[in-house]
């Protein structure tokens, strides 16, 4: 029984650090700028009254923005 507790508590261990290690490497995945990653991003600025406006001007502004690299991470292009 105590073999059985040890065996699992090991296995469980190694568990564990494969899982940090996968966490380490997909965290400094998602920190590099030119990783093989995809992004599309949508952002929408709205400010209701402009300063020393009439009450109807307002300002909306929609940004949308697309980035991904090529050439094995040499370039980036972002639109």
């Amino acid at each position: 029984m105590k073999k059985l507790y040890l065996s699992i508590l090991f296995i469980a261990s190694l568990c564990s650090v494969f899982a940090q290690e996968q966490q380490e490497a997909s965290a400094a995945q998602a920190n590099n700028p030119l990783a093989n990653m995809t992004a599309l991003n949508f952002q929408n600025y709205y400010m209701p009254v402009l300063n020393e406006a009439p009450s109807e001007a307002y300002m909306n502004t929609t940004w949308i923005r697309y980035a991904r690299p090529f050439s094995e991470g040499k370039l980036l292009l972002r639109i």
